[in-house]
């Protein structure tokens, strides 16, 4: 079987045997003879300076033809052929000028009498001044006994070529119908080769088939335009335009040819690149001129020069390519021949032109013989560099496509290892967040998603007793036994959906994850019993045998609820286990366990702070000497619309841990200065108000001048301001707390050391820092009544406060026997809920208002 290389050169052979035989058949009718057969060598002469009207020379000089040619080559003006005619006797004869490309053809037979005929017409003519329809010269000889002599005259801008013949009228039938078959089958060949181009080019987006088809078009229509047909079929009545075409079709092949070589070996360095790239726009240049009058005749033998250039550097180029290139591929050698064959038609047409070869008709024809072998060529050359290069793209994109696959590979491997567990391979909290819409889908409908979180409490405790490595086997061993205790029970859902259906994911060292379908609440919660003493089970790790110690909190999906709540709840409540030392719970809203109820808390709260919707309340203290009121504690009060009452002990260490304390202080400085302005106008006597201060007040620097401002614009006095303030605020020996210390006693406003006696440092700041008053705590009177102990360490801080001449507050009185007693050992400042609980400044007024007589309310 013939390999593609072997049978492109055959059908390249066998193309050209075929245009060989076609073209010389062509003249092989016997009724076709040349003059030099009827009449020996004509004679010949030249008249340069007829070139737009041939006149008959006057002065001739005749010259014999030597070798029976009859091209002069490419010169502008006139030449006349004479030559004896013999009598004719047929019908029917015709004298053939076989060529298409001459301005003016003049014919003049003279008879022995001196009797002529003559006739004219040429290129520059309508077509419909030629005596017979013909793309050639055909010019009627009548039959005549008598011998007559002919003289032919011709001139051209471009070439002088001559070729006559003697026909009948059935030989040019005969020629002119194979030369209409020649070009019909040139015309299709040529259409074939562009059509062709034209549709690979769509397909492919291929520039080079593009450039490849606009070549094609224009070296076709060239060839046609050199043959005649195009003046005899397209416009026969405007024979002006035929010189302009012609040197049109000329440069533009040039252009297209050389862009086309260019795009085709994708040169774009070196010098002879430069000088294609030069002869490309100096054809486009000439182009232009070709609208220019009377410049048809250089134009034209500069057009042939283009036309011999241009092959002859896409034959040096090519080469040039091949010796660059390491493998010479099969392209390369068609698209070499392609160009030298042109190049070969072109150089034989051009010698034949000049007279140097005989004018055959295949050597007259050479140009466009060649033009079908360079394109058939030329296809060949684009087809075998298509095919290369697509198995080349063929080769990458299977190689690209085993490197993405290797590549996707390790991708995969490292989105594993991101989104695993080092230690098991469980899949961490982002799978579970990313598949959870598709988890949710997964529940059948009226049921409910369960999250059941597992805290490793012992994590820490045992990297400090047998370091990382126990440690993290140990986190090992339970991450599997969890695996192990899910992945064959119904009710726990797959979430790792991706990869390897496991049913536990790791949220952090600490805690695992198990989503679980809701079941009935004793099964539940016999689930969770049986699960926490599977996974709490020792683990022996290297010999050693660990406790595990964990627990688990258990939450219920709310419909609508983003699985981060979900989580997060389940960890709050497996912490709460944890802190109180029982083994699972389960989550509820209880008011300050959830992060994220406390921080809606907190909005709240600024915002009924910046809209003055707290309220301070009132609670009295008593002097129990006389029954007298000595003062009131500031106490805060907030009633939220959706919350209700909220306590101060929850909500104050939120405000603690935000920027809003220093905002509330001087809210409740504010509100309590208002009382006691209040107190004044009504009972015409001053009120001593006691405020309490946080940790984070004594760190802010500006306070004692914030508080000042507030009591003078208020004008209360500064020594009825009591701040209550607790040892924590102490706690770490902050300078800045003891400089605002300082500053407020400055100020002359009155320092509590609130909750006495609850720290372990309580002596030592009241020898370091002036108190003025000290303030026991309630937790002191609890079992005050029938617990001498409690009864002597009060005593001890009652007189402990009087040697250091403060004033002592007994807080928590609830019975007339602890005020007994109190008093008894010289407290006698007490407050609680046996004299008043918390008040608004309205209902402590009214209550004041209650007093006896004589302001007393001691009964």
């Amino acid at each position: 079987m013939l390999k593609p290389k072997t049978l492109i050169y055959y059908l390249a052979t066998l193309l050209f045997a075929v245009l060989i035989w076609s073209w010389s058949a062509s003249f092989q009718h016997a009724s076709i003879q040349s003059v030099e057969n009827v009449s020996g060598n004509p004679l010949y002469a030249f008249d340069s300076e007829s070139v737009e009207y041939i006149n008959q020379p006057t002065t001739p000089s005749w010259q014999r033809s030597n070798n029976n040619s009859f091209s002069f080559g490419y010169r502008s003006g006139s030449a006349w052929l004479k030559f004896e005619l013999p009598s004719i006797a047929k019908n029917d004869q015709y004298l053939l000028l076989d060529y298409a490309l001459l301005d003016h053809v003049k014919v003049v037979r003279t008879f022995s009498d001196g009797h002529s005929e003559v006739w004219e017409t040429g290129d520059k003519s309508k077509f419909s001044s030629r005596y017979f329809p013909s793309e050639k010269f055909l010019f009627p000889l009548s039959p005549d006994d008598r011998q007559s002599e002919l003289l032919v005259g011709v001139s051209s801008e471009g070439a002088l070529k001559i070729p006559l013949f003697i026909t009948d009228k059935l030989g040019e039938i005969k020629r002119a119908q194979y030369a209409n078959l020649l070009i019909g089958c040139y015309i299709g060949y040529m259409l074939l080769m562009l059509v062709t181009s034209l549709i690979i080019s769509v397909t492919t987006t291929e520039k080079r088939f593009v450039l490849y088809g606009v070549y094609v078009a224009c070296i076709a229509l060239l060839n046609l335009q050199l043959s005649g047909f195009l003046f005899q079929w397209v416009w026969p009545n405007y024979p002006n335009i035929n010189g302009f075409l012609t040197l049109f079709f000329i440069y533009l092949s040039v252009f297209f040819q050389l862009a086309f070589v260019e795009s085709y070996l994708n040169s774009s360095r070196g010098l002879l690149y430069k000088i294609s790239k030069g002869v490309k726009w100096l054809s486009l240049a000439a182009l232009m001129l070709t609208v220019m009058p009377d410049s048809y005749s250089f134009l034209s033998r500069l057009g042939i020069g283009f036309l011999l250039v241009a092959c002859l550097l896409s034959v040096i180029l090519t080469f040039n390519s091949m010796r660059r290139s390491r493998n010479v591929d099969t392209s390369l050698k068609y698209f070499l021949c392609g160009w030298l064959v042109m190049l070969v038609g072109l150089f034989t047409s051009t010698l034949s032109t000049l007279g140097v070869l005989p004018p055959y008709p295949v050597l007259n024809n050479a140009a466009a013989m060649s033009s079908v072998l360079e394109v058939f060529f030329l296809l060949a050359a684009l087809f075998e560099r298509y095919n290369q290069e697509h198995k080349e793209k063929f080769a990458l994109t299977i190689k690209s496509l085993k490197a993405s696959e290797e590549r996707a590979k390790v991708e995969r491997n490292l989105v594993f290892q991101a989104t695993h567990d080092p230690l098991s391979d469980l899949p961490k909290k982002d799978i579970l967040f990313n598949n959870w819409p598709r988890i949710i889908q997964s529940v059948p409908e009226q049921s409910s998603l369960v999250a059941m979180i597992v805290h490793f409490d012992g994590y820490y405790d045992q990297v400090l007793a047998f370091g990382h490595q126990i440690a993290d086997e140990m986190v090992k061993h339970l991450h599997f036994r969890a695996m192990r205790y899910a992945q064959d029970r119904r009710n726990f859902v797959p979430i790792d959906l991706d990869w390897t259906l496991k049913k536990v994911a790791v949220l952090d060292s600490h805690d695992l994850c198990l989503i679980s379908i809701a079941l009935d609440p004793m099964i539940e919660n016999t689930l969770i019993t049986e699960m926490h003493h599977t996974l709490s089970e020792s683990i022996v790790v290297n010999g050693l045998s660990l406790e595990v110690d964990l627990t688990i909190g258990v939450c219920r999906h709310r419909p609508g609820d983003v699985v981060q709540n979900l989580i997060r709840r389940g960890q709050v409540a497996s912490k709460e286990a944890s802190e109180r030392r029982i083994n699972s719970l389960r989550y509820s809203d209880k008011m300050g366990l959830d992060p994220e109820y406390s921080g809606r808390l907190l909005i709240k709260f600024k915002k009924a702070l910046e809209n003055d919707l707290l309220q301070v309340w009132f609670q009295p203290q008593i002097n129990t000497d006389d029954g007298s009121i000595r003062g009131a504690e500031a106490l805060l009060r907030w009633n939220d619309d959706e919350y209700g009452w909220v306590s101060p002990e929850l909500i104050i260490p939120f405000v603690e841990q935000s920027s809003l304390i220093g905002a509330l202080t001087d809210y409740v400085t504010r509100k309590a200065c208002v009382f006691v302005e209040e107190y004044s106008q009504n009972f015409n006597k001053q009120i001593q108000i006691a405020i309490n201060l946080s940790a984070r007040n004594l760190d802010d620097e500006r306070l004692a001048h914030r508080i000042g401002g507030i009591l003078v614009e208020y004008n209360v006095p500064e020594h009825n301001v009591t701040l209550e303030v607790t040892e924590t605020a102490f706690l770490g020996d902050s300078p800045q707390s003891k400089t605002t210390f300082a500053q407020l006693a400055a100020l002359g406003v009155k320092v509590a050391l609130d909750d006495f006696g609850t720290g372990y440092s309580s002596l030592s700041y009241l020898h370091e820092l002036s108190f003025s008053e000290i303030k026991i705590d309630k937790s002191f009177l609890a079992d005050f009544e029938h617990n001498e102990r409690s009864l002597s360490l009060v005593k001890v801080a009652v007189n402990l406060g009087k040697e250091l001449n403060m004033d002592v507050v007994a807080e928590g009185v609830e019975t007339k026997l602890i005020e007994v007693k109190l008093k008894s050992i010289g407290c006698t400042i007490c407050q609680g809920f046996y004299y008043g609980r918390p008040m608004s400044k309205e209902q402590f007024i009214e209550w004041a208002f209650a007093f006896d007589n004589n302001g007393s309310i001691i009964e």
